[in-house]
């Protein structure tokens, strides 16, 4: 699902997943208080929580993560979030 050599963008079955699953994120980051979104628009909250997830992804299915154990990984991930402090 990261790599669109891997699915078919205008595949209608791919469509509504894809868009659900954004529509998910996106209910999470509007239940967000205002304090919480620190005065950022929710939709680029949600964006950037979604683009950092799928680089994510990339670089560990691309092997450039391999460095690390999956504890540190674990750790890893949550350190990229919790700098944000907005996911």
């Amino acid at each position: 699902m990261f790599r669109s050599e891997m699915h078919d963008n205008d595949d209608p079955e791919f469509k509504s997943i894809s868009h659900g699953s954004f529509g998910v994120l996106m209910g999470v980051v509007e239940a967000m208080s205002p304090a919480e979104l620190g005065g950022a628009d929710p939709m680029h909250v949600a964006m950037g929580a979604w683009a950092t997830v799928h680089g994510l992804a990339t670089l560990w299915l691309d092997g450039a993560l391999s460095q690390f154990t999956d504890e540190d990984l674990f750790t890893l991930v949550q350190g990229v979030f919790a700098a944000d402090h907005r996911v």
